[in-house]
């Protein structure tokens, strides 16, 4: 029931709030959970990814990190290939098959990939598809709001990234 609470008011509140209620949504339950984890057990999830060690200024990180990958990835994988699976879904599929049914499965599927095409180490992978899970959420959320996934997947992700950033190179 408090989830079903929560879904409603996501869909009711207005456009700020329901981005700053996801971000802090993602940063208590993923973010911390996760920089805890690594810190922990002592896990460099992102040894492996040379486009952020390899960058040297600090303003072309910002737009690679914060601006491109996020708006790439969220056209790529939230936008474009859930989509393309829920037209798939519904050519091999049709009436048989609940359009929730295909929506799960093509977040599922989209999450996957966001995962496996993240792979800097199988830590960093899992929390990958699971942070992909999550954008899939907010495309649902999207649909539910009659709203476009883009913009509010685009912030939530640059946010993440940003996050995620500064905890790498200050903390």
């Amino acid at each position: 029931m408090m989830i079903k609470n929560i879904v409603s008011y996501l869909i009711s509140c207005n456009y700020l709030r329901f981005i700053l209620v996801l971000y802090v949504f993602l940063f208590v339950f993923f973010i911390l959970p996760i920089e805890g984890i690594e810190y922990l057990f002592q896990i460099d999830s992102t040894q492996n990814n040379s486009i952020v060690h390899e960058i040297e200024s600090f303003w072309v990180l910002l737009l690679v990190t914060i601006i491109l990958g996020p708006v790439i990835e969220t056209l790529v994988f939230q936008v474009f290939l859930i989509r393309a699976f829920i037209i798939l879904g519904e050519i091999s599929f049709g009436d048989k098959t609940n359009r929730n049914t295909i929506l799960i499965v093509s977040i599922f599927l989209a999450a996957a990939i966001f995962g496996v095409l993240h792979f800097y180490s199988v830590f960093y992978t899992v929390s990958a598809f699971i942070l992909g899970l999550y954008f899939g959420w907010i495309y649902y959320l999207c649909i539910q709001r009659k709203a476009h996934p883009f913009f509010a997947i685009f912030v939530i992700h640059a946010l993440y990234n940003l996050t995620i950033l500064g905890i790498e190179k200050w903390v």
